[in-house]
């Protein structure tokens, strides 16, 4: 009987050995092994189309996602930290930090310069968290580490702001001042006079604004302080936009010079430096910025800010191979995809649908564009036999922690306006569009990318990889990161969406109905109803290739 009881105790033994192994390798940073395309979909079968307008035109396995989210934000979370991701004592965000190439350790010191876009993403984290999003909360560390970060962040941006007036709430591309504690604008930002962008900063003020409204609905008796001073910032921004940045008949600069950074905001301060805004990408984050909130003399010069924009707001055809359709869709010549033309078509340009309501229920046109958009990249991934989707991202190594460049280049040449110098370059967050439209789709991109050697470290997902996976990028970024973790999450657009309908407009109810009705005017010029974009019956495409496991060693990771 005694050897009866010890046959039963080396059978629990051995099975609580082999759970204990199954739960190390489940909370390994290297997670990405673990699971493979079909786990994201409720049916194995993850072509079948459902009908009906669903957001998303696969069924997804909901508990796996969930799952594969709280792995997401744990690890991505470990970039997320001071010293690593962002300045420990400004709370501002640094461009990123690099990895040693042959061990997936953090090397040298993280890159010491930054700007607001970067910002803009880990406020929209920080903002997803404040509204109670459980996978954002565990993203940031939680409800208290998340409240003391944005209490160390606006100290920041004031201390900047009655350092710099004249920069009028906003930044340029910043350094820090380990000394002193501080963010300051880099040099090359400051000669022949100091330097401001604009599309950044469009992007940073719909993350404060998200901030800003959660703390006035949710949090003004706990937290009234720090509410007033998130409100008292935006507004600053909202004050200032348009006398920093405009210049007359719609035309709004990329780049100004601000004469005397030490002087408030006022229209001689400054002058036309580089470029104009005048993309409908994510330039239109600034755009929405100076039309809904500026003061003009009238309508007709608030409606040119759109008008600078139409001619480059452009609609093209994706074509499909037949041989992907049936032969009904052959004969009905049901083979092309309405979408919008890109400068490259990197998913980059898609930033604004992370920020704003575009995907919003009164706008199912511009959504369907959008979706479009997402379904034109898997087919060209898939039909090209590459592992992974493309955008503008720093070039990969071939075994140096020096990174050669940046690769703004990268796309799909038959809808870009530019030449399209890469093919070969391969970034996890060439898939974030994607979340916001089948998510189960997106994460089978986005895992196979970080099923390739050397894409997960304990700081996350890597940069990027080559397509014949030789090479990486050896750096972890804001930009390559976060936007896809951001994406995952279903972005700010719908906090956005409920501080807008807060906010009166005496000619369209409220600043929502607005934004709404030039959206949909913009769009309906140019591509007319619903039914004259063509791609309702194509499908999103899955990976048809993996990486090769066996041409670059994988990191020996410790960090289970």
């Amino acid at each position: 009987m005694a050897g009866f009881h010890f046959l039963c105790f080396l059978i629990v033994l051995c099975c609580t050995q082999i759970v204990y192994v199954e739960a190390q390798k489940k909370s390994s940073c290297r997670f990405a092994l673990d699971y493979e395309c079909a786990d994201f979909f409720l049916h194995q079968d993850h072509n079948i189309q459902l009908s009906g307008n669903e957001k998303d035109q696969y069924a997804v396995n909901q508990k796996t996602i969930d799952d594969y989210l709280s792995h997401v934000m744990k690890w991505e979370g470990q970039f997320a930290q001071p010293g690593i991701g962002y300045d420990a004592k400004s709370g501002y965000t640094y461009d990123g930090h690099p990895l040693n190439y042959t061990t997936g350790a953090l090397y040298g010191d993280p890159h010491l310069f930054s700007a607001p876009s970067k910002e803009s993403i880990h406020m929209s984290m920080l903002a997803l968290a404040l509204s109670g999003n459980k996978h954002a909360l565990e993203f940031s560390g939680g409800f208290e580490k998340t409240m003391d970060l944005l209490h160390l962040k606006i100290k920041g941006y004031m201390q900047f702001n009655e350092s710099y007036p004249g920069f009028g709430c906003f930044t340029p591309w910043v350094g820090f001042n380990s000394e002193k504690g501080t963010f300051e604008p880099i040099d090359s930002w400051t000669k022949p006079y100091y330097k401001v962008p604009s599309l950044d900063n469009g992007e940073w003020f719909w993350a404060l604004y998200a901030i800003a409204h959660l703390l006035s609905t949710q949090y003004m008796d706990t937290y009234p302080i720090l509410a007033k001073n998130y409100n008292g910032f935006v507004t600053c921004q909202k004050d200032s936009a348009k006398t920093i940045f405009y210049r007359g008949k719609g035309m709004v600069s990329a780049t100004v010079y601000i004469l005397d950074p030490k002087k408030s905001p006022t229209p001689d301060n400054y002058i036309h430096c580089d470029g104009y805004l005048d993309d409908p990408y994510e330039g239109e984050t600034m755009t929405q910025l100076m039309y809904l909130f500026s003061a003009w003399d009238s309508d007709e010069e608030r409606d040119l800010l759109w008008q600078t924009k139409r001619a480059m707001f452009q609609a093209i055809n994706y074509t499909v191979p037949e041989s992907f359709l049936s032969a009904e869709e052959i004969a009905a010549k049901k083979n092309v995809i309405t979408v919008q033309k890109g400068f490259w078509f990197s998913t980059h340009e898609q930033w604004k649908t992370l920020l704003l309501p575009y995907l919003a229920k009164e706008l199912p046109l511009v959504q369907k564009l959008f979706r479009n958009a997402e379904k034109a990249r898997t087919y060209d991934a898939y039909i090209s036999k590459l592992p992974g989707l493309q955008a503008s991202i720093n070039d990969v190594t071939d075994g140096s922690e020096e990174i050669p460049c940046y690769a703004s280049a990268c796309g799909i040449q038959s809808l870009a306006f530019q030449n399209i110098e890469r093919r070969d370059l391969m970034t996890p967050y060439g898939s974030f569009g994607l979340f916001l439209h089948s998510p189960a789709v997106g994460f089978c991109w986005y895992n196979n990318m970080l099923s390739a050697p050397r894409m997960q470290s304990s700081y996350g997902s890597t940069e990027a990889i080559n397509a014949n996976s030789t090479e990486i990028s050896p750096l972890t970024t804001w930009d390559s990161k976060i936007t896809t973790v951001l994406a995952m999450l279903q972005g700010i657009g719908s906090i956005n969406e409920k501080a807008l309908r807060r906010e009166k407009d005496a000619q369209y109810g409220t600043a929502y109905d607005r934004f709404v009705y030039i959206v949909n005017r913009e769009h309906e010029l140019l591509f007319g109803t619903e039914q004259d974009v063509l791609g309702d019956n194509i499908r999103f495409q899955i990976p048809n290739t993996h990486f090769n496991g066996n041409t670059l060693s994988d990191w020996d990771l410790t960090c289970a």
